[in-house]
């Protein structure tokens, strides 16, 4: 109907600032020669939608809060600030993450 549509547009135009978005970075790794794109099928526009699409062979990940974090540590890595991991590992670790200080000896 016509209300649906009027409730959907908002989520239409977040979808193609998002793509848009998308298409605009580029990025290579070290063994890269090359900038690449991201891959056609954009999995981190599933946030906005009813059923994940995800490239052949990737993980389809269903969770709300885990695609809201993809989206927002994509948008951390654009601005070259580190990734937000809320495991804490280094703090559930038996052993310390935190290399120890070496005793200084005198001779």
């Amino acid at each position: 109907t016509f209300q649906d549509s009027l409730l959907a547009s908002p989520i239409i135009l977040d979808l193609v600032i998002l793509t848009e978005l998308c298409q605009r970075i580029t990025f290579k790794t070290e063994s890269d020669a090359e900038f690449q794109t991201f891959h056609s099928v954009l999995s981190i526009l599933s946030f906005l939608c009813k059923a994940p699409l995800v490239p052949e062979g990737t993980p389809v990940i269903n969770a709300f809060f885990r695609q809201r974090s993809c989206i927002e540590n994509l948008f951390r890595a654009c601005l070259g600030l580190p990734c937000q991991n809320h495991m804490l590992l280094e703090h559930k670790m038996q052993k310390s993450f935190v290399p120890k200080k070496r005793a200084s000896t005198s001779v």
